[in-house]
């Protein structure tokens, strides 16, 4: 995940932000889960960034 290698953080350090188990970051990062929308903004506050849903 590019935001979350930018941050300079590992899977698991991310993971820890989150309050979720290591294997849910390596799940979505590896397309093996289409994660909620709860997680989803679970890793957006962990990494600072805001999440943005455009309906088209």
């Amino acid at each position: 995940m590019k935001a979350r290698e930018e941050k300079g953080l590992s899977q698991r350090d991310l993971a820890k932000k989150m309050k979720k188990p290591q294997s849910t970051v390596v799940r979505i990062e590896n397309g093996q889960t289409d994660p909620k929308l709860s997680t989803i903004l679970s890793i957006a506050r962990a990494l600072g960034k805001k999440v943005k849903i455009t309906l088209v």
